[in-house]
């Protein structure tokens, strides 16, 4: 099963309301790939320019009555529906819960919900880096969502990576690597 198909199991059985697939690199062969599920298909003509890429082009194809959006990485196949949901459901401007972030053994991960009032900061973003620096910023919005999950850490950005995971021999199994950029 390819990771990406493990993520948006995840995310569609969810509570989450829309699903956006932001693609790049291999974008028709990953569209041909996520095809059967209930997805918005995006293309980032400009992933080369990294990470903050991405988000840039998944913000802007939201309607404007989104509240927030819960931005989940495409190389994490072990994020669980329910951290999802705990996420969603934790949600609430009127407590100060607009950036609502995982967090297991101390440590931030991901995936991450932001209010809709952050766009404009994470659209702001350049490179190949996510809105970590916001999180530190604007701190006072933050809710820590504490998971028994440590896969809020796990992503798999190297074949040697999956190889490692799928089998401690080294043979792919389990997973496919449909959406790992080939690295020089």
């Amino acid at each position: 099963m390819p990771i990406v198909h493990k993520v948006l199991n995840a995310v569609t059985a969810s509570i989450v309301h829309q699903c956006v697939v932001v693609t790049g690199y291999q974008a028709e062969r990953i569209r041909n790939s996520v095809c059967d599920y209930q997805v918005d298909i995006i293309v980032n003509s400009e992933y080369e320019q990294g990470l903050s890429s991405s988000l840039k082009a998944g913000l802007k194809c939201l309607d404007s009555e989104v509240d927030a959006v819960l931005i989940v990485l495409g190389d994490m196949p072990d994020i669980d529906v329910g951290i999802i949901n705990q996420l969603v459901l934790s949600f609430d401007p009127t407590q100060g819960r607009e950036i609502c972030v995982p967090v297991h053994n101390q440590r931030r991960g991901n995936p991450v919900l932001w209010s809709q009032r952050f766009y404009q900061d994470l659209c702001q973003i350049e490179g190949d880096v996510g809105g970590r620096h916001l999180i530190v910023k604007y701190r006072g919005w933050v809710y820590e969502c504490y998971v028994d999950d440590e896969f809020i850490h796990t992503d798999i950005d190297t074949f040697e990576q999956l190889n490692a995971r799928n089998n401690p021999v080294g043979l792919v199994s389990g997973l496919n690597a449909i959406d790992l950029p080939e690295r020089t």
